[in-house]
């Protein structure tokens, strides 16, 4: 009988040991789940800011080019003027 139980001990502390580590890994895989679940939110939100500023350079780039359109227009229309004006001197 001492031996049933001095075995039925081992097994309780073997048992409340595995019952420890079970709880540790589900600790650990919790906290695995949790900073996988924070990066995928980072993640999405960089790639939110990275859409929201590749569409305000896209914005700024077009600005800046229909400035530079208008005002090698407006030269083109002056050079013309002058080439007119240089006509009508001869």
């Amino acid at each position: 009988i001492t031996k049933l139980c001095n075995k039925l001990t081992e097994i309780e502390k073997q048992n409340i040991s595995k019952k420890e580590s079970d709880f540790k890994r589900e600790k650990q895989f919790s906290d695995l789940e949790k900073r996988i679940e924070n990066i995928t939110s980072e993640r999405d939100e960089y790639g939110y800011i990275s859409r929201e500023l590749r569409a305000q350079l896209k914005k700024k780039t077009t600005e800046l080019e229909l400035k530079m359109m208008s005002k090698e227009n407006i030269k083109q229309e002056e050079m013309k003027k002058i080439s007119e004006l240089e006509k009508q001197m001869e």
